[in-house]
Parts: C-alpha cells; sequence; structure tokens
C-alpha cells in the first residue's frame, strides 16, 4: 500500500461522492464496511486531523441554527488522485486480500465507480506470477519448514486465484460498472 494504510484509504473513499463531517464518516463506515473494516472515533478524528495537514482533505465550518457548528470535511485534488492510483493497483500481499481487496471492491460497487474488471484480471495476473514465483522457490529448498510454508501460500493463493476466476462474471456483470 505504499506508505499508507487501509484505514487512510477507506476515509478518503467514504469522501470520494460527496462531502461529510466526521461522524457521518464514522456512521457510514460502519454501517457499509462493518463486516470488513473498523477504526475507532479517536483514530478516525486523529487520522482526519492528519489527512488535513497533508493536504488531502480541506474543511470547512459549516454553522446550524440549534446545535454546534459542524466541520465538513472534501477530498482535495489529491485526495482523490491517492485514491483513484489505490483503487486501480492490486493487493501485493495475500495476507492483505481480505481487507484491502474487498474493500476496494465494495468501493467499486458502492459508487458504481469503472475498473473494477480491470482490476480484478489485474489481480489475477498478479496472483498467478505470484503463485509461479513461489512454487519455484519451493522446488529449490531443502529446509523441510520453508517447503512447508511455501506450499501453505500456494494453497492460499490457489484459493483466491479460484475465487476471482469463478466470480469474474459477477465482476463484470453483477456489479454492472464495467
Amino acid at each position: 500500500m505504499e506508505g499508507r494504510s487501509l484505514t487512510e484509504y477507506v476515509v478518503l473513499g467514504s469522501l470520494i461522492a460527496a462531502p461529510r463531517h466526521g461522524y457521518e464518516i464514522k456512521q457510514f463506515l460502519g454501517s457499509t464496511l462493518e463486516s470488513t473494516w473498523r477504526v475507532s472515533t479517536s483514530q478516525l478524528y486523529a487520522l482526519l486531523k492528519r489527512l488535513k495537514q497533508e493536504r488531502l482533505l480541506q474543511s470547512n465550518l459549516e454553522t446550524q441554527e440549534t446545535r454546534p457548528s459542524k466541520r465538513v470535511l472534501t477530498l482535495t485534488d489529491d485526495g482523490k488522485a491517492i485514491f483513484t492510483d489505490w483503487m486501480h493497483r492490486p493487493t501485493m500481499h495475500v495476507r492483505d486480500f481480505r481487507m484491502e481487496f474487498m474493500t476496494k471492491l465494495f468501493f467499486f460497487f458502492h459508487y458504481s465507480m469503472p475498473g473494477a474488471v480491470a482490476l480484478v484480471e489485474s489481480q489475477i495476473g498478479f496472483i498467478k506470477t505470484r503463485m509461479e514465483e513461489i512454487r519455484s522457490q519451493s522446488e529449490k529448498s531443502t529446509d523441510p519448514f520453508k517447503t512447508l510454508v511455501f506450499e501453505y501460500k500456494i494453497q492460499m493463493m490457489a484459493g483466491i486465484h479460484a475465487w476471482l476466476s469463478k466470480n469474474a462474471l459477477f465482476f463484470a456483470r453483477g456489479l454492472n460498472i464495467d
């Protein structure tokens, strides 16, 4: 993920369609991504502050007649570019697949964004290449434990590859975004 946490990308993604204040972001994430990803309130507000300092978000104070003012956050062009770039890159580590890749699929689906099929194809290609690299390492290994670990990794990647391939039609038609 090149120096950024999944949490940062998720927060940027929560603002891709429209400005929101912190509580709205927390509600959105809790109601849509709860099965895949969670963030605490304190973590969210600290992150929002940092993303503002990095000029990936901007904020405006919105006054309300019967309530305290609220700070509404909007993505900057840099924030949009970083999020969009991340969305179109395959997940590079199998250990991150469940959270990172599924979160990307969520955003493609939720916002009807183009590019899901290309991401899936890219992910399939990456998984195939990586499986071949690990298979080669496994064949050269003389250490039984390393061979066992390589076999585990190959099986995990084979499962992901099978799942992606089985659902490729769903990504193309079911998401209806390409």
